[in-house]
């Protein structure tokens, strides 16, 4: 048993997903670096939980100096990132690395294409806020109704109902207005 912790906590959080165009230098040199099997198993392992080298080692079964390598064409092409310490049980500090994004995204297609996806993103995330504003809005009025004496049939309906049948009502207009945009 060691007197040091086997895990420090991890520095970093990772950031936004990260869109790799077919066409984009980057995404070449992660079509390059993850060619390697063992190289995906070790991003693989990272993205399930930030490890150690040797925790790595201990996982798919190869030598230290095997992780190391792959750890270093892996934070080359930026998808892994140092984020926090480690120690042995003989109390060796070692590196814990995470995803330097949540998720990687290759995006094949045109331009325009991308740029829709982007606009409709902004479309539905505004839907999202107003859908949240109503829904915040319905369960003041239901916490207010519950205290009174005197309750209206329109708030007797059950609160998830009302919030099912706004979220879908949300998405059929998203629908509309996706397809008449095109």
């Amino acid at each position: 048993m060691s007197l040091l912790p086997l895990r420090g906590e991890t520095q970093s959080t990772p950031n936004e997903p990260r869109v790799l165009g077919l066409d984009n230098e980057a995404a070449e040199e992660a079509f390059e670096t993850l060619t390697a099997s063992t190289t995906r198993k070790v991003l693989s392992i990272i993205y399930e939980q930030p490890s150690t080298p040797t925790e790595i080692r201990d996982e798919i079964d190869t030598s230290l100096q095997n992780v190391h390598y792959h750890l270093g064409k892996l934070e080359d092409a930026e998808l892994i990132e140092p984020s926090g310490v480690g120690y042995s049980e003989k109390g060796t500090e070692m590196t814990v690395y995470a995803p330097a994004n949540e998720a990687v995204v290759l995006f094949a297609g045109r331009k325009s294409d991308r740029l829709r996806l982007r606009d409709f993103l902004r479309r539905a995330l505004g839907a999202v806020v107003v859908l949240a504003g109503v829904s915040t809005l319905f369960s003041f009025l239901f916490s207010v109704n519950k205290a009174g004496a005197a309750t209206s049939q329109l708030f007797m309906v059950d609160s998830v109902l009302m919030f099912l049948v706004g979220g879908l009502f949300s998405i059929f207009v998203i629908g509309v207005l996706w397809y008449f945009d095109q």
